[in-house]
């Protein structure tokens, strides 16, 4: 479903950008020109293109960084710092900003997960909110193992009532946290948007004592799975084309020496806690960052 939406995407975009398509609307236009709303399409086609058609904002470039650091001696706890860089494209004929509650997990017992800087830009609209972590305390709140960002709150006091990002213009939105969670473990990247384009890369320091795998969810033949082995892999970044709505994304770790008879994973309330399984659901718990 990505692979054919994406496949398309630009192509969207223009209709969508186009003085007709402002007249008609992109739902119209899709219908006319590749026929996805045709009853005879798969339901789950003519959703997506739905959704795709009501969505106030394009991501053309998604950029996630991961950062590995031993937290202690011990080699027990890892340091994640994980930044995000979105370029997208503002879809909203009365302008956009984003509303929804960002967050990070929890990190393990001992340890806090903090926010370390939030940006959203758009120079045409003079919108430059740069922000570090001591300015982004009073818009953090801890609920449910979770640390929430009120971005709605943070550009209600920086910016203007009527300040948004007008139709059809560019913007950047990054923000960047550290986390601390267990020598073995994952995380879930949960992508909220259309996106063309998906890069993850990896670094740090622990790096080389790693095994990291990433699985992207894909089509059957597409690739879904990436392994960065330390020592042995020299690429250390993956990069995929169109992501939709609710797409999540795995990252997982080990050491290299790893003995899984030694290893019971801690949850970030302090509680050993049993391996994930297939049952549990990433979506519920995957970082928005």
């Amino acid at each position: 479903m990505a692979f054919l939406l994406g496949l398309c995407g630009d192509f969207y975009l223009k209709k969508k950008l186009g003085e007709e398509s402002v007249k008609r609307g992109v739902q119209t236009a899709l219908g006319e020109t590749l026929g996805f709303l045709e009853p005879g399409q798969p339901q789950a086609l003519r959703a997506a293109v739905l959704r795709f058609a009501n969505r106030d904002v394009y991501i053309r470039q998604a950029l996630w960084r991961i950062k590995f650091e031993w937290a202690n001696d011990e080699q027990t706890v890892m340091k994640l710092l994980i930044s995000l860089k979105l370029t997208g494209v503002s879809l909203a004929h009365d302008g956009y900003l984003p509303k929804r509650r960002l967050w990070s997990l929890a990190s393990v017992r001992g340890y806090n997960t903090v926010y370390l800087s939030y940006a959203l830009q758009c120079p045409n609209a003079s919108i430059n909110i740069v922000e570090e972590q001591a300015a982004l305390i009073p818009f953090l709140a801890e609920e449910a193992g979770k640390l929430k960002l009120n971005q709605e709150a943070l550009l209600g006091e920086r910016l203007s009532e009527n300040q948004k990002i007008p139709f059809a213009e560019s913007f950047a939105h990054n923000r960047a946290a550290c986390m601390y969670q267990s020598a073995v473990s994952w995380v879930p990247l949960v992508h909220s948007d259309f996106a063309m384009n998906f890069k993850i890369e990896l670094e740090g320091s622990a790096l080389p004592t790693l095994s990291v795998s990433v699985f992207h969810p894909r089509t059957e033949t597409a690739e879904q799975d990436w392994t960065y082995l330390g020592g042995e892999s020299a690429v250390t970044s993956k990069e995929w084309q169109f992501v939709t709505p609710g797409q999540v994304t795995i990252v997982s770790w080990l050491p290299k020496d790893y003995r899984a008879v030694e290893f019971r994973p801690e949850s970030p309330n302090g509680h050993t806690e049993e391996t994930k399984t297939a049952d549990s659901n990433p979506a519920e718990e995957s970082s928005d960052l």
